[in-house]
């Protein structure tokens, strides 16, 4: 059920990662469903990568914030074996969007709203594959002397703006601008030029075993 509409004249934000599209997709086949039912976590993956390349095009004209979801159907704990649709404790620990918002929450509920709503509009969040690890040193920002912009912010690019990125201890990064990889390392600490103008994210992977593990997503930084 592809989404087709894309020329929509007013705001709007994409699903960039789902669990349960991911599940199913993965379970084809005999062999396969069962590994998905034992081990649901084995059906996470990348984002779709025709669907990446379209965010990325459409960020360049437009500002196109993206979350990730789980699905949730239900689905009941059998002791150690999962039901098809797995418990809500394991879906809730696979994908989660982790919110950047202005200012710190204070637990009243109407202003908590307003405040997680906005930055999820503005695209100040990223994406996180919760079966890969926690991301408590994790950070993304363009920076000139004592200016930062965050995931999600628009400015009109000068000479001089680094990127700033932050990422944890056996992980490797990718800097995306305009859809193309234009730096990789596996350094916890990332400062570099933004050369020209356009719109930056990064991508995250785990190391696990000879496997890359695909971790966390941001939203775009816009350059203009």
């Amino acid at each position: 059920m592809g989404w087709k509409e894309w020329d929509i004249p007013h705001p709007f934000g994409i699903e960039l990662w789902n669990y349960f599209s991911q599940w199913t997709n993965r379970a084809s086949g005999i062999i396969n469903l069962i590994r998905a039912v034992i081990n649901p976590t084995w059906c996470l993956q990348e984002p779709c990568a025709k669907l990446m390349a379209r965010w990325d095009k459409m960020a360049q004209k437009r500002r196109v914030p993206v979350i990730a979801g789980v699905d949730a159907h239900g689905g009941r704990q059998l002791g150690w074996i999962p039901s098809i649709l797995c418990s809500y404790v394991k879906q809730f620990s696979t994908l989660r969007t982790h919110v950047l918002t202005a200012k710190q929450l204070t637990g009243d509920e109407k202003y908590d709203r307003r405040l997680i709503l906005n930055a999820l509009r503005n695209g100040r969040s990223y994406l996180l594959n919760y079966t890969a690890g926690h991301a408590e040193f994790f950070g993304f920002m363009a920076k000139y002397k004592d200016k930062r912009w965050h995931m999600g912010d628009e400015v009109n690019w000068f000479k001089g703006i680094n990127l700033i990125g932050k990422i944890p201890r056996g992980a490797c990064a990718k800097i995306i601008k305009d859809g193309k990889v234009i730096y990789k390392t596996g350094d916890s600490k990332i400062d570099i030029p933004a050369a020209e103008p356009g719109v930056y994210r990064m991508e995250v992977f785990r190391r696990r075993g000879k496997c890359l593990i695909p971790w966390i997503y941001t939203n775009h930084i816009y350059l203009r």
